[in-house]
């Protein structure tokens, strides 16, 4: 398997010159979910949070190139990173077995993403990437793991289409 994630990460708007807001020694210490609405904004993007003033596991959800990605913060683990994407499979009756053999297929070859199946509750399947960050996360970061999102989900729903009939 190729690791295309780097390769296929969507692409930022630039940021307009003037809007970055970095951080100086008299400030108060910024919250993690301030670091990342800070650093997706200067990106280009247009972040907002979710969840009540205070809450120690906000939602932040932006988009990219169409696909809406939701970062999961953790106030008390600033170390923790988790960005995901959330789709609602079709209607109908899904042959499970099957599904799980692709969901598990997947977190066996891919590096970093995990496939999670939501057959209860709504019909849906997750794909997210954790990982522990050693200083703060980058665009770098959020790059590869945007391609990577992007990569496992399309290959996942390329496998559930039924193959093209060249004959018809």
């Amino acid at each position: 398997m190729t690791d295309r994630a780097a390769t296929d990460a969507p692409k930022p708007r630039t940021a307009r010159a003037g809007t970055s807001r970095r951080a100086t020694d008299t400030a108060a210490p910024r919250t993690v979910l301030q670091a990342y609405l800070d650093l997706l904004a200067e990106e280009g993007y247009r972040p907002r949070a979710e969840g009540a003033q205070g809450d120690k596991n906000p939602l932040v959800v932006f988009k990219a190139q169409g696909t809406s990605f939701l970062l999961f913060v953790d106030e008390e683990d600033p170390s923790y990173f988790r960005l995901g994407v959330y789709y609602l499979l079709p209607p109908g009756d899904h042959d499970t077995l099957r599904l799980a053999e692709l969901a598990n297929d997947q977190n066996s070859r891919w590096k970093g993403v995990k496939t999670v199946l939501e057959l209860e509750d709504r019909g849906g399947v997750r794909f997210v990437v954790e990982t522990f960050l050693t200083g703060p996360a980058t665009r770098e970061l959020f790059g590869r793991s945007m391609g990577a999102l992007a990569s496992v989900s399309d290959e996942f729903f390329g496998a559930l289409r039924p193959p093209e009939r060249l004959d018809a």
